[in-house]
């Protein structure tokens, strides 16, 4: 079957099956009466934020995300207010995505940081670098210099993120 894994089907599903000379039976098209995709889901998520992986004593006001998954594909997007930032440093990371990125072709995935509300000398344009084989990316910066990490430094207490990425989870 397609993508190698059972499929539960639906009235009104239609599906292409072949048989070869071996008696061999395959099939190579198979759709869905929605329309939509074999591999397809959405979800909500709760994204975490993190400095360089320490959030000791970092509190929320509120946390919410979602995503949307196609094959491999996943677009995710969220919102994080920081109640109290805490006293970890280092990088900003946004972490707890749904999925791992995938690691088997290398870094494939960006992001973009639309708000971010009370932070303090914050760089132009934020934008979110993903790792392969994690599950969070960090969210960087302009300055005049060239990029940088957005830091504990650069939040306050009361900060709003609102972020997406997209990426590939294999």
């Amino acid at each position: 079957m397609p993508g190698a894994a059972n499929i539960v089907t639906a009235a009104g599903d239609v599906a292409i099956i072949v048989t070869d000379a071996s008696g061999n039976s395959r099939c190579i098209h198979y759709q869905r009466a929605t329309g939509m995709p074999l591999q397809y889901a959405e979800g909500t998520w709760t994204p975490a934020v993190s400095f360089a992986g320490g959030a000791s004593g970092l509190t929320y006001t509120s946390r919410d995300g979602g995503y949307i998954m196609v094959g491999n594909l996943l677009h995710v997007w969220g919102t994080v207010v920081i109640n109290a930032k805490g006293s970890s440093s280092g990088q900003l990371r946004i972490g707890g995505l749904p999925f791992s990125m995938g690691g088997s072709l290398g870094t494939r995935g960006a992001g973009a940081v639309s708000k971010l509300t009370n932070g303090v000398s914050l760089p132009t344009g934020l934008a979110i670098a993903l790792s392969s084989g994690s599950n969070y990316g960090v969210v960087t910066g302009v300055t005049a210099t060239g990029t940088t990490d957005v830091t504990n430094a650069n939040v306050s207490n009361g900060t709003e993120i609102n972020f997406s990425a997209t990426y590939s989870r294999v």
